[in-house]
């Protein structure tokens, strides 16, 4: 196929997580420094290539549908570039699916992004309540994923454990990127902000290698703002949940989060 011959002709890169990691920091922050790079934030056709993969994988459209379209896309912008551009996409709706691109891709290069579940949990819920487009995206088909454990009681969680699920299963799925050595780099969401100086700079320092090829010494990191912001009050921090909510999403998350370092 033409279009996997393409991924087979140019490294790919890619800055992948649940959403609400720093991936919008990040993008925003490449953009000023070296606006050389080719950077692409959540392009079409990704989400509807997600939901095709959704669809697929519950045996409603041939299975892949969504991967196909991904690789169209990639193929479509990987042959713009000039031969020394380098082109980074930033795409949560592809999260789930770039597991299925290793086997068609020279080493890509891919950097996970992870936060603690509570305080993911606690952001993504904000989120969506402000978001005008969650109206919509909570009546389309195949726009949220589900845990294939959790499929027979899915009905019967509330919000809160339905995102700790949706937590566990990205996470599982970027996971498995592991097996492309050092061309891939998880990154703690707590250490792209922490406000101890060393960690936040050997964490971007690392990330900045893997990504742009003109990044050849080391430079100091401060974020002075945030970008977008969650609404804040809508959901309360963990603390405050209810003892048995709490006690399930320590149950979802608490094997992934072992392997994080994250404590329960």
């Amino acid at each position: 196929m033409r279009e996997i011959q393409i991924l087979k002709d140019r490294q790919t890169r890619f800055v992948l997580s649940t959403g609400r990691t720093g991936t919008n920091l990040l993008c925003e922050f490449l953009k000023k420094r070296n606006p050389e790079l080719i950077i692409a934030f959540e392009p079409s056709p990704s989400r509807y290539a997600f939901m095709l993969w959704n669809a697929g994988r519950k045996g409603l459209i041939p299975e892949d549908c969504g991967r196909n379209l991904m690789y169209k896309k990639m193929e479509k912008e990987l042959a713009r570039l000039k031969e020394d551009q380098v082109r980074i996409e930033f795409d949560n709706y592809l999260s789930p699916l770039v597991v299925e691109m290793l086997d068609y891709s020279v080493s890509p290069i891919v950097i996970h992004m992870v936060r603690h579940p509570y305080s993911w949990i606690k952001s993504i819920e904000n989120f969506k309540a402000a978001h005008w487009r969650r109206y919509v995206i909570n009546y389309l088909p195949f726009t949220k994923l589900i845990h294939p454990k959790a499929s027979v009681f899915w009905n019967s969680l509330n919000s809160i454990e339905k995102s700790a699920w949706r937590w566990v299963y990205y996470n599982e799925k970027l996971l498995e990127c592991k097996r492309l050595g050092q061309n891939y780099l998880c990154v703690k969401y707590e250490d792209f902000i922490s406000s101890d100086s060393k960690i936040r700079n050997d964490t971007v320092n690392k990330m900045l290698h893997m990504l742009d090829p003109e990044h050849d010494s080391e430079i100091d990191i401060k974020w002075d703002e945030k970008i977008n912001k969650s609404n804040p009050g809508q959901i309360d921090h963990w603390q405050n949940w209810p003892v048995k909510t709490l006690n399930n999403v320590r149950n979802i998350c608490g094997n992934v989060m072992k392997i994080f370092g994250y404590q329960h």
